[in-house]
C-alpha cells in the first residue's frame, strides 16, 4: 500500500518527506528548512506547519513518520511577522 504525498510547500512542492530528510542532514530551524528547500520563501503560508513539522521531528519523544498536518490559512500579516521571527 502507498500513503499519501502530504505537501508542506506548496510553491516549491515541499513534501513532508523532504522536511524529514532535511531534519536528518541536519536541519534544526525553519531557517535551514528556507535555505535547503525553500520552505517560506514565497508566500509564506506554508511557515506555520513546516514549523510544526520540525517541532514533531527534532522532538526527543519523535518517531519517523509521526508528523500530523496542521497546514492551515493565516491572514497576510501574521505570515510576514512568523517568517520575521524564523
Amino acid at each position: 500500500m502507498r500513503l499519501a504525498i502530504m505537501y508542506v510547500c506548496v510553491c516549491n512542492a515541499v513534501t513532508e518527506q523532504d522536511i524529514a530528510t532535511a531534519v536528518g542532514a541536519g536541519a534544526r530551524r525553519l531557517r535551514d528548512l528556507r535555505s535547503k528547500l525553500g520552505v517560506a520563501a514565497e508566500c509564506g503560508r506554508c511557515a506555520e506547519c513546516a514549523n510544526a513539522c520540525l517541532r514533531q521531528l527534532t522532538s526527543a519523544d519523535a518517531e519517523p513518520k509521526a508528523i500530523i498536518h496542521l497546514h492551515r490559512s493565516i491572514p497576510h500579516e501574521r505570515r510576514q511577522e512568523s517568517l520575521a521571527a524564523a
